[in-house]
């Protein structure tokens, strides 16, 4: 649901770049809708790839060991605890909760709270790094 929320509203926004020249705003954002969530997939299969092939050469997971931002992601994902990190690892690996949930034989409802406090705690370490970054914080909202 939350990617295809992100899709929606990246269409959105390039709909709203080019509202005066298109003809029919529904089918074009229904197609750049389609264009994200493929894209989008397509980086977290390549980057699930990369990972696996970094896990099994014995490398650590980043690419580039002067990545900033890669390292910074790594960190976020390491500070968190070892129950929300194993259900944003299964996550990610496109399991839902329930799946999740028996997988670690965890209730349902624990899963889903592991995640939920898991994204929160994720979106305030990224809010403040690029705070910190950019020396100024970001208004999702009027």
């Amino acid at each position: 649901m939350q990617d295809a929320e992100d899709a929606a509203h990246e269409a959105m926004k390039t709909l709203w770049g080019v509202f005066s020249s298109v003809d029919n705003p529904h089918a074009y954002t229904r197609r750049a809708a389609r264009r994200v969530l493929y894209r989008d997939h397509g980086k977290v299969k390549r980057e699930r790839e990369t990972m696996l092939r970094a896990a099994a050469s014995g490398r650590p997971p980043v690419a580039d060991p002067f990545d900033a931002d890669a390292q910074s992601v790594v960190t976020m994902l390491q500070s968190l605890p070892q129950s929300q990190r194993e259900v944003i690892a299964l996550a990610m690996d496109g399991h839902e909760p329930t799946e999740i949930a028996v997988i670690l034989n965890q209730n349902p409802a624990t899963v889903r709270s592991n995640l939920r406090h898991a994204r929160q705690k994720l979106a305030r370490m990224i809010t403040q790094h690029h705070v910190a970054a950019t020396g100024k914080e970001t208004s999702h909202g009027p």
